[in-house]
């Protein structure tokens, strides 16, 4: 039993030599100078890359959906409830019991509801419209931000390569 464990260990010893001596390639850097990640000629602009976050960002999509929904609100606020005129009738099996049902109703808007309502509709109208608007106030800063330190690592890098061919 000993000598099985003496064999093992001395085996796993020159697995664990053999492993650390050979060269791994995977993990070689190899740099890239900063010309590969500038391009002066058709490069994108900082304004281009914030008018693309704020045209294909899905939350500020559905947010914008969120007013297009607000004004319908706003719409349907402005408008009188509807009438209503409800029919039935009751027929008793094998009897003569029966009943015919009419009912109508005009809702009366009293003390200025519709007025009330309206207002709150556009109030939440203008909050989500402000909701957008802040959205979109972060977002380009987060853009522009990322952009700022792209250019600082591109810098960095460029001092780093004019440091390495002195």
């Amino acid at each position: 039993m000993k000598r099985m464990l003496g064999i093992y260990r001395s085996w796993l010893l020159m697995t664990a030599v053999l492993a650390g001596s050979l060269s791994l390639s995977a993990q070689e850097a190899h740099p890239r100078p900063a010309s590969d990640f500038l391009d002066p000629r058709g490069g994108v602009t900082e304004e281009e890359l914030v008018t693309r976050a704020l045209a294909s960002n899905p939350t500020l999509l559905a947010e914008r959906q969120q007013i297009a929904m607000a004004k319908g609100d706003v719409t349907q606020a402005r408008l009188r409830q509807n009438p209503s005129l409800t029919l039935g009738g009751l027929k008793e099996v094998n009897g003569g019991d029966n009943a015919i049902n009419v009912k109508g109703s005009l809702p009366l808007e009293l003390f200025g509801r519709r007025a009330r309502r309206t207002e709150v509709a556009e109030n939440k109208e203008e909050a989500t419209q402000q909701g957008v608007a802040d959205h979109e106030r972060l977002l380009t800063g987060e853009v522009r931000m990322r952009f700022g330190q792209a250019l600082a690592a591109i810098r960095d890098l460029t001092f780093v390569d004019q440091l390495l061919q002195v």
